[in-house]
C-alpha cells in the first residue's frame, strides 16, 4: 500500500514538474534567460512562486532543466540517425525526426524545443554543465559526416558542416511558423536535397570572389572608438543576448568606466540599434 501511495506521489511531482517545463520552455523561447522568472514560470501553471521552488529553487536551475530537456532529446534523436549506415541516410533520418517533432510542437501533441542561443545567459555552474552536454551533441552530430566514404573531409571541414546543420535545424523552428504543419514533410524532402545536392547547377564550379575584411567593416578614422563599442556589444549580444548585454559587461569586455561608456554613446539601446545597423550594412556591402 505504501508502494502504491510512493508512486503516485512520484508520478504526480513528475507531472507538475514537466507542466512547469512546459510552460516555462515556451517563457525561454519569447523572453530568454533574464526573461524568464520562477513567478511568471508559476503564474502560467497556476502555481504560486514557492510551489514552483519546490521543483526548482533558483530561476538559472529552471532554465537549464528546459534546455538540458531539448538537448537529451537531441542526443537521443542524432543516436538514432547514426545507426544509419551511410551519411546521407543519417542525414534524412535527423530531419524526419526533428521536422516531425516540430510538427507535433505545432499541432500541440508535443511541448516545444529551447533555443538554445541563450545558454551562455546562464549563470555559473549550470553554463558550464549545459554547455558540457551541448559540445556532447555537437560531437555526435560531427560524427554524421565520420564514414569512409567521407574520409576526404577533414575535421576541421566536418566541424564547419556541422555548424551549418545544426543553424539550418534550430532556425527551422523560426520560419516553419510560414507553413502549415502538413507540409513539414514537403518541406523536409527539400531541405534534404539542398544540404545534400547544394543549390548550383550541375556541373557548376564554386569560385567566390575573395572580398577584403577593411571593405565589409573599414575600422580606420575617427569612427575607430565607436567601431571598438560595436564590435564588443555585438559579441556580447550574440553570446548572452540583449538583456545579458548590460552596461557593465560592455564596459567590463573593454576595460574602461561606465563613464567612458556613456561619453561614447547615449544609452545602451541606441548603441544595441547601431550594432544591427552596422550588421545589415555589412551584409549589404557582401551581397554587392
Amino acid at each position: 500500500m505504501a508502494e502504491r501511495k510512493g508512486a503516485r506521489s512520484t508520478d504526480r511531482f513528475q507531472k507538475k514538474r514537466e507542466a512547469i517545463l512546459d510552460a516555462s520552455t515556451i517563457l525561454l523561447n519569447q523572453h530568454g534567460v533574464k526573461g524568464l522568472t520562477l513567478a511568471v514560470a508559476a503564474a502560467a501553471v497556476d502555481l504560486s512562486t514557492t510551489s514552483v521552488t519546490y521543483y526548482f529553487k533558483r530561476k538559472d536551475d529552471l532554465a537549464a532543466a528546459c534546455i538540458m530537456r531539448g538537448l537529451n532529446w537531441l542526443l537521443a534523436a542524432v543516436d538514432t540517425a547514426l545507426a544509419e549506415t551511410t551519411p546521407q541516410a543519417r542525414l534524412h533520418k535527423l530531419l524526419e525526426l526533428y521536422l516531425e517533432r516540430l510538427r507535433l510542437t505545432a499541432i500541440g501533441e508535443a511541448p516545444p524545443l529551447p533555443a538554445l542561443s541563450d545558454i551562455r545567459a546562464l549563470n555559473n555552474p549550470q553554463r558550464t554543465e549545459v554547455f558540457e552536454v551541448f559540445m556532447r551533441l555537437f560531437r555526435k552530430v560531427r560524427g554524421l559526416f565520420e564514414t569512409p566514404e567521407l574520409g576526404w573531409l577533414g575535421r576541421g571541414k566536418r566541424t564547419a558542416r556541422t555548424h551549418m546543420l545544426l543553424e539550418q535545424l534550430f532556425w527551422a523552428a523560426v520560419w516553419l511558423a510560414k507553413y502549415d504543419p502538413e507540409d513539414y514533410g514537403r518541406i523536409r524532402e527539400r531541405m534534404y536535397d539542398i544540404l545534400v545536392g547544394g543549390l548550383a547547377a550541375e556541373g557548376a564550379a564554386w569560385e567566390p570572389t575573395p572580398i577584403p575584411l577593411a571593405d565589409l567593416a573599414a575600422r580606420e578614422g575617427p569612427e575607430m572608438s565607436r567601431e571598438t563599442f560595436l564590435l564588443a556589444a555585438t559579441r556580447l549580444i550574440n553570446s548572452r543576448g540583449y538583456r545579458g548585454a548590460s552596461v557593465d559587461k560592455i564596459s567590463a569586455e573593454l576595460n574602461v568606466t561606465k563613464g567612458s561608456f556613456y561619453h561614447h554613446n547615449d544609452a545602451k539601446d541606441d548603441l544595441v540599434v547601431a550594432c544591427f545597423d552596422r550588421t545589415f550594412d555589412v551584409m549589404r556591402r557582401v551581397q554587392r
